[in-house]
């Protein structure tokens, strides 16, 4: 049985830009340093925190701690309108110009030989 307010919560998850923005992010990417999508958004490191904490803690996100940095990835979804959702946003992401401006900066960033980056 669905628990309503738990679903109600996941979703009014995406109700904010910059949390599709990020979900966006590691969606494309398996295991994201927070400190990348830092420099992807221009956002602040406590405001990237706090809207990925909302995602992780709506269920949508996992995190893991290396060293210093947290990084993210996607939570196993459960449900096929979870899995859907995100599947839509990876299809359809690339509409908006902001979010594909975004990828394309993960690609740059993903490029770039580990060795020069902080994280």
């Amino acid at each position: 049985m669905i628990n309503l307010d738990k679903w109600a919560a996941k979703y009014k998850a995406l109700s904010e830009p910059l949390r599709i923005r990020l979900l966006c992010l590691v969606a494309a990417s398996p295991d994201i340093c927070v400190c990348d999508l830092i420099t992807i958004t221009g956002v602040s490191q406590s405001m990237v925190s706090r809207h990925l904490a909302y995602l992780r803690n709506s269920g949508w996100l996992v995190a893991r701690r290396q060293k210093l940095w947290m990084h993210y990835s996607v939570a196993k979804q459960e449900g096929k309108m979870d899995q859907a959702i995100l599947e839509d946003l990876q299809k359809y992401g690339e509409l908006s110009q902001q979010i594909k401006t975004d990828l394309a900066q993960l690609a740059e960033i993903t490029a770039q030989d580990n060795s020069s980056r902080s994280c």
